[in-house]
C-alpha cells in the first residue's frame, strides 16, 4: 500500500510541477524554488541520458559531421544550456 500512495504522490508531483512553474513565470521566488528543486535535477538527469544516447547513437552518426552535429545539439548541449546556462526561475 505504501508503494501505491509513494507512486501515485509522485506522480501527481511530476505533472503538477509544470503547472506551477507555468504561473509563477514571473521570476519570483516560488519560480525559482521550483526551478532549483524540481526542474534543475531533472535537467541534470536529462543531460546525463542525453550523454548516453549520444554515445551510443555515435557509430551511427558518424559518417556526416552534421549529424554528429545535429545529434549533439538535441542530445547534449541543448539540455545542458537548459539545466546549467539558463538563470534560476526563468524560461520554465
Amino acid at each position: 500500500m505504501k508503494r501505491v500512495a509513494a507512486a501515485f504522490l509522485i506522480t501527481i508531483f511530476l505533472f503538477s510541477s509544470p503547472v506551477i512553474a507555468a504561473v509563477e513565470s514571473d521570476g519570483g521566488a516560488g519560480s525559482i524554488i521550483v526551478d532549483l528543486v524540481v526542474v534543475r535535477p531533472f535537467s541534470i538527469v536529462g543531460t546525463a541520458v542525453g550523454c548516453g544516447a549520444f554515445v551510443v547513437a555515435l557509430p551511427f552518426t558518424v559518417w556526416s559531421k552534421e549529424r554528429i552535429s545535429k545529434a549533439g545539439n538535441a542530445l547534449v548541449v541543448t539540455p545542458g544550456k537548459f539545466a546549467f546556462v539558463r538563470p534560476l526561475g526563468e524560461g520554465l
